[in-house]
């Protein structure tokens, strides 16, 4: 989205977005296959017939925006049809940018997400590998970095070419795409979780290590449990939930969080003791 003035977002930063609604009474330019709760409708009057939401911002230049959105009801319709030079509005800075929340002298970030959490992912890992060698401003030049992203099936996965580029230009960039429809969630089993062990051998798991936890409040929930369970520190996990905030955890996903990540650092530490 392009803006008429100068802005001074970052990847991660949310704010407010609007976009004027659509008659309901049969004079809409285009087919709303949605049900308007009344809710919804009390919010759109309140708001002189403009619906609005909270958006994270995948990245920016000062004068646009990019914002990715998954079509799941009415108001993500009706951008997913909008027209170039539909009017809309923003406003609001809300939450920490990824990069400035990653913490002082870490030498890995992972950044765990679910659905359209890898869009601020991407905007973020794109900051962090074009940092001509001057990181964060907090002595995390040159780290590794690492993108876990989760989706349902095959068909939801998206930027598979353009991350596939960055792997190859970058030797310290690595992602993968876990589908939940194959192999179960992340969380799921063992196997799944090796993903999360550093390619890099140098890095520590625990100590050097930076998480930033993005999507569904199930996913974030249980990995911050496991992380904590695991002893990585308060300041070296950093996460924005979408939605489902109060999804119960699974025990049993924690703790295979848990284990996986003191096995490994203890692993890396013996290694650099011989």
């Amino acid at each position: 989205m392009t803006t008429q003035e100068d802005n001074d977002y970052e990847p991660g930063h949310v704010l407010a977005l609007e976009i004027e609604a659509e008659n309901t009474k049969g004079d809409s330019i285009f087919e709303n296959p949605f049900e308007r709760p009344e809710k919804t409708q009390k919010d759109i009057d309140k708001n002189d017939g403009w619906m609005r939401g909270p958006y994270t911002v995948s990245r920016a230049t000062s004068r646009s925006f990019d914002i990715l959105i998954k079509v799941c009801g009415e108001k993500s319709h009706r951008f997913a049809l909008a027209m170039p030079g539909s009017a809309v509005k923003f406003g609001g800075k809300f939450k920490v940018p990824i990069v400035d929340g990653i913490k002082e002298g870490v030498k890995r970030v992972v950044m765990v997400s679910t659905g359209v959490g890898v869009g601020p992912c991407i905007g973020a890992i794109e900051k962090l590998l074009n940092d001509n060698g001057n990181g964060n401003g907090n002595g995390n030049a040159g780290m590794d970095v690492e993108l876990l992203a989760s989706y349902k099936e095959q068909g939801d996965v998206i930027y598979v070419d353009y991350l596939n580029e960055l792997q190859e230009k970058h030797e310290r960039f690595h992602w993968k795409a876990i589908l939940s429809e194959e192999t179960g969630r992340l969380s799921a089993s063992e196997e799944n979780l090796k993903n999360l062990v550093s390619p890099n051998k140098a890095s520590s798991l625990l100590e050097e290590t930076h998480y930033h936890l993005i999507g569904n409040g199930g996913m974030v929930n249980e990995f911050k449990a496991g992380l904590e369970k695991a002893g990585v520190p308060d300041d070296q996990v950093t996460l924005e939930i979408y939605f489902n905030h109060r999804a119960e955890v699974d025990t049993d996903a924690v703790d295979r969080i848990a284990s996986l990540v003191t096995t490994s650092h203890a692993q890396i530490l013996a290694v650099a003791k011989e």
